[in-house]
């Protein structure tokens, strides 16, 4: 026995479908979607409410002869670190990339219906239902496990996260959270504040939220700003807060501006806070602030190289409309009449002098990293910054015409025209080149962006991806703020620098601590039994290694030509060539033959002394991993390692 419906489209197109009453709604949905020629949709009941697809016809609210509806919404995508997901037209949620990470959902593949938004960390989503609840996935140290607060997760109206928890407004302006507890997941020290919430900012490892009455509640990591008691008795009447990679900027109603956090990412405005009055609107990048003033000038502070610092500019930013950041370290300003204004890093876009002559009637700018693009009302596009990472689009400017809108990875752009097809450029395997999927690049809708590559998104609902969507790359130690324990104290990776503030530690302190770094190797993940040595390392590693594994095959890394024949799980430790008097430009040439000499090879690539007297090692390293599509890994001890994906 069967039923016949009428489906209908809010456009007034109508179409009769049929199915039998032991077959699911999703039967009825499915016909109507193929019959009036459109993609996923939400199937509405006379009343409007949205049916259960996964609901036998018999038992479902559907009656014969009913008038339905079909409602197509737009696809909405979100990334993480390392995966994707969308919100398809039915409500329904798809995830792709890192199957070990978040871009696996099929454990919570059958809950995810109704969706009505989603949230993501580093390594884990959340997604928002339509009745109020909350569905999580991806690691579970990154907030992917959310059944300690399952419970409380009801009548969810927004979700806000940080790298590694999230947190949730309830319908009645109460707040829960999960994920890390020491990046914000825990909030039970200031729960009793969270009342009458009525927005949430996050950065790296904190939270702050802002409540009815104007005032401002934080936790999670101290140093990123989970802590504001200092400057508690200033925050009220707080209008929106702007966040940078560990600190906030609290716009207050009287247009003064409230800092605080971790003093190199701009928690600390004392310097400019007698400019900062009638302010309208902040910037952030991962180290500074930029706020606009009433009268269109410009105010920052914070890390000076990386933007902290607009002197250089100062006279020229006036009328100043809209600000954009790399996330590197650079500033860049569309002035009223459509002119560019640039600050901070040269290297990653703070210079765009030469172009001048182009940057005119600019209508938007795009950044990634260490790169931007500008879109002239005219549909063409100017591109500055560092040339590898987008900053350089000449091979494709014969077809920057028509440019709807721009969208970035950590180091590559793509560009929807008018026609709907895409240009890509920057680094190839962060999405730069979409040759692979060209022909699939038509009538694209909206593009997402991920730090390794891109999703388009068809007017058919259909989703195309390239780039590393599935593996986490270094660009150049993009966001790699990381805490290396010394005893001697902490120490501090510096995003967007090679300049690393890392313990003064000499060679002989570095190099005696190549056991350890192979230890710390093997414990996380390389099981290799063979171990190539650099030859002042040897003596060190023979001696620690013995009695931990008495069993590796130690060799000598003295002779290049020999690396054919190493086992594929073996691990190469490399470290300095030699004493601390040694020529620096010597030292290099050395870590850069060996590192060129493993390049074919798949072995785990490990050693030591990233020390801020050797600031080139880094500068080497990194530059072979994004050569290579490699993960760095930065451990204690100013020791490293990194394994290029198979």
């Amino acid at each position: 026995m069967s039923i016949t419906v009428s489906v209908g489209l809010l456009s007034g197109k109508t179409v009769s479908v049929s199915a039998c009453l032991d077959e699911e709604v999703e039967v009825l949905n499915r016909r109507a979607q193929a019959a009036l020629g459109v993609g996923k949709a939400r199937l509405l009941d006379s009343s409007g409410k949205v049916l259960d697809t996964r609901t036998a016809v018999e038992v479902s609210t559907v009656r014969n002869g009913d008038a339905l509806t079909l409602q197509i919404s737009s696809v909405q995508a979100i990334a993480s670190a390392s995966a994707c997901c969308a919100i398809l037209g039915d409500g329904s949620a798809v995830t792709w990339g890192a199957s070990d990470s978040s871009g696996d959902n099929s454990a919570v593949k059958d809950q995810l219906q109704d969706v009505q938004q989603i949230q993501a960390s580093s390594g884990a989503f959340a997604a928002i239902l339509g009745d109020g609840s909350v569905v999580t996935w991806g690691h579970s140290d990154n907030g992917g496990d959310s059944s300690a607060v399952q419970k409380q997760l009801k009548n969810v109206q927004s979700i806000q996260a940080t790298e590694a928890a999230f947190a949730a407004i309830l319908g009645d302006a109460r707040v829960v959270t999960w994920g890390a507890d020491d990046l914000g997941g825990n909030s039970t020290t200031v729960q009793d504040q969270l009342k009458h919430v009525q927005q949430i900012q996050a950065n790296y490892g904190a939270f702050a939220a802002i409540l009815g009455d104007g005032s401002v509640v934080t936790w999670g990591d101290e140093n990123s700003g989970g802590d504001s008691s200092s400057v508690q008795d200033q925050l009220k009447n707080v209008q929106q807060i702007q966040a940078s990679y560990n600190a906030f900027a609290a716009i207050l109603r009287d247009g003064s501006v409230v800092t605080w956090g971790h003093e190199a990412c701009g928690g600390d405005s004392t310097a400019v806070n007698g400019q900062l009055k009638t302010v309208k609107l902040i910037q952030a990048s991962t180290h500074a602030f930029a706020a606009i003033l009433a009268n269109g000038s410009v105010v920052t502070w914070g890390d000076d190289e990386l933007g902290g610092d607009s002197s250089s500019a100062q006279d020229l930013l006036k009328n100043v409309q809209q600000i954009q950041a790399s996330s590197c370290g650079a500033f860049a300003a569309i002035l009223e009449d459509g002119s560019v204004v640039a600050w901070g890093h040269e290297a990653y876009g703070g210079d765009c002098s030469a172009l001048q002559d182009q940057l005119k009637n600019v209508q938007q700018i795009q950044a990634c990293d260490s790169a931007f693009a500008a879109v002239r009302f005219d549909g063409s596009v100017v591109t500055w910054g560092l040339a590898c990472c987008g900053g350089d689009s000449s091979g494709v400017q014969d077809q920057l015409k028509g440019v709807q809108q721009i969208q970035a990875s950590c180091v590559a752009f793509a560009a929807i025209l008018s026609d709907g097809s895409v240009v890509t450029w920057g680094d190839a395997k962060s999405g730069g080149d979409s040759s692979s999927v060209q022909e699939q690049l038509k009538n694209v809708q909206q593009i997402q962006a991920s730090d390794q590559g891109f999703a388009a998104i068809l007017d058919d609902g259909s989703v195309v991806t390239w780039g590393q969507l599935g593996h986490i790359l270094l660009a150049l130690l993009w966001w790699q703020l990381q805490q290396l324990r010394e005893e001697t104290g902490e120490a501090l990776l510096v995003p967007g620098s090679f300049a690393l503030q890392l313990p003064e530690l000499s060679f002989e302190k570095t190099c005696c601590r190549a056991a350890r770094v192979l230890s710390e190797v093997l414990k996380n993940g390389a099981k290799g039994a063979t171990v190539l040595v650099d030859g002042p390392l040897r003596p060190e590693i023979e001696a620690g290694m013995a009695a931990e594994a008495p069993d590796l095959r130690i060799l000598d890394l003295a002779s290049p030509g020999a690396l054919p024949e190493v086992p594929q799980d073996a691990v190469a430790l490399l470290g300095c060539a030699g004493g601390d008097d040694l020529d620096p430009e010597m030292e290099l040439h050395h870590l850069r033959s060996r590192l060129d000499a493993l390049e074919s090879s798949q072995v785990t690539v490990a050693g030591c002394g990233f020390v801020a007297s050797r600031p080139g090692l880094v500068e080497a390293v990194s530059q072979h991993c994004i050569k290579v599509g490699a993960t760095l890994h930065l451990g204690v001890d100013a020791t490293w390692w990194f394994q290029p994906p198979s």
